[in-house]
């Protein structure tokens, strides 16, 4: 699970008891509220919580807990989770934190805030013998084993941002699904907008990456879902935009997120 804000564990239902592993984006109420009743109803389980290091929030969170509920709580294991740092999932997937900028303040060296990158160990065929026929292959297969023809290779499958500026085609890379915030879907004043993401400079910022399909998520309650779907479709029509947008609404709960298409080119 990537954050943890109210309503998750009722969200999950059954679910939720398959629950292993939370990551967390950042310390702000929207993305932990959740956590206390998703812990206490986890229980003896002991699921691991993942968290920016450079944020205070979680250890006074994880000192009250253990009080207030010894008995379900305290069981969670904690781990600040350091940018570059990686986790393995169930089978060959793993996770990789990276920092993000949504405390504009934080220095280099402090990490309040993380997006996480979720990715696939394959085995391939080692690249200096992809020229070679079938029965070349299977030969020094038979006679060295399988590790003399095959190379571990990390394939990028989907990142998700937390709350953050925009990310760079760079910080995207080869990912080709991307769950981005986009709190804010034009200028409307009022909002902190220098921390977070509005719609057309998320837009500018990934149009050029390599994606299959991006997917919008925590946009702010204050703008209505028909209005603005038909906002997103029409600014990534201005901009040709090359892969599929897909939104989810504030207080929608769907299975796929990445089925909510607003926008085909």
């Amino acid at each position: 699970m990537f954050d943890c804000g109210d309503g998750a564990s009722l969200d999950l239902s059954g679910k939720l008891l398959r629950l292993k592993k939370i990551f967390i984006t950042h310390a702000d109420r929207d993305h932990i509220n959740g956590l206390p009743q998703a812990l206490n109803m986890l229980g003896s389980s002991g699921p691991e919580v993942f968290y920016p290091p450079g944020s205070g929030s979680f250890a006074a969170l994880k000192r009250f807990l253990d009080v207030f509920d010894p008995e379900t709580c305290a069981h969670a294991t904690w781990t600040a989770f350091e940018p570059g740092q990686k986790e393995p999932l169930s089978g060959d997937w793993m996770v990789e934190a990276f920092k993000t900028q949504h405390f504009l303040s934080d220095d280099q060296d402090r990490h309040r805030s993380l997006g996480y990158l979720v990715s696939r160990v394959v085995q391939k065929l080692r690249s200096d013998l992809r020229g070679l026929e079938q029965e070349e292959i299977d030969l020094i297969r038979e006679d060295q084993g399988r590790e003399a023809i095959q190379t571990e290779v990390i394939e990028p499958y989907y990142i998700v941002s937390g709350d953050t500026v925009p990310l760079s085609t760079e910080q995207i890379g080869a990912t080709p699904y991307l769950v981005h915030e986009c709190t804010f879907l034009d200028g409307t004043p009022g909002g902190r907008m220098g921390d977070h993401s509005v719609l057309p400079n998320l837009l500018d910022s990934v149009m050029q990456a390599p994606l299959k399909k991006l997917l919008l998520y925590h946009i702010s309650q204050r703008f209505d879902p028909e209005a603005g779907r038909a906002s997103i479709n029409e600014e990534c029509r201005q901009r040709g935009i090359r892969f599929p947008v897909a939104a989810v609404f504030a207080g929608e709960t769907v299975d796929d997120g990445f089925a909510q298409t607003v926008y085909e080119p």
